[in-house]
């Protein structure tokens, strides 16, 4: 990138060696050297190169400030789109890439899938281990839901210890297994890493209708509210009744 530290290294430059060049005509024209037509055309050329040097730079300190104000703009999406605590999606985010491509896989008729999970008993933790453990167990089950999720599913701290995965192009029986390996390994993993045991539920539902993306997390989560009422520690799809 260029800074105004080059910017200012360019112009330093550029001024001791039209300086300099000043310096040789003068002393050459003193001496008779150099005429005074001679100097007269060399003062001219300088002059031309300078003004070209002069709006180089300017471009220069504009493209400067663009890519400055382009690299903020970046970095202010970023943190309004992602949860700070987990770089996850946070809900703006998640919706507002989500929903376009969940009306893609609408139109080409492509099934999506939408996994909610949500960690059992989180307030228990918070108070029996402190809110620096709780932000740990939300971090670590933030890994395996990265680990796991293909590169095109959308992952996302929907809020608290609520998470959601959003899939395309994938089977009831698919997503169902792609929930169970997510809660195997927390459940597993948990146990080592964290020293004590922490699960999760989930809740599921595939469709390939013409269903709005709040539609979509809200029957998931009536699949959630079974898993969470039945035992906990489980995986439900959505069934139509």
């Amino acid at each position: 990138m260029i800074t105004s530290k080059k910017l200012l290294i360019v112009v330093f430059f550029t001024t001791a060696t039209a300086m300099w060049v000043y310096k040789i005509i003068k002393e050459s024209i003193f001496d008779g050297s150099l005429t005074p037509w001679e100097s007269h055309w060399v003062t001219i050329t300088i002059t031309s190169i300078l003004a070209t040097l002069s709006a180089f730079i300017m471009r220069l300190s504009i493209y400067s400030i663009y890519l400055k104000e382009k690299k903020t703009s970046e970095k202010y999406h970023q943190l309004m789109q992602s949860d700070p605590l987990t770089q996850l999606y946070n809900r703006r985010g998640f919706l507002s890439t989500a929903i376009p491509i969940h009306s893609h896989a609408v139109r080409h008729q492509h099934s999506c899938s939408l996994i909610i999970f949500d960690i059992d008993d989180f307030k228990n933790i918070n108070d029996e281990y402190g809110h620096q453990t709780g932000d740990d167990v939300i971090k670590f089950f933030s890994g395996i839901l990265k680990d796991e999720a293909r590169p095109e599913d959308l992952v996302c701290r929907w809020g608290g210890e609520e998470f959601i995965i959003f899939s395309t192009e994938i089977s009831e029986f698919e997503s169902f297994n792609f929930a169970e390996r997510i809660r195997l390994k927390l459940d597993s993993e948990s146990r080592s890493k964290l020293k004590f045991r922490v699960t999760t539920s989930a809740g599921i539902y595939n469709s390939m209708l013409s269903e709005s993306m709040e539609v979509l997390i809200n029957v998931a989560d009536k699949a959630l509210y079974n898993a969470k009422k039945s035992e906990k520690n489980c995986t439900k799809i959505y069934i139509k009744e």
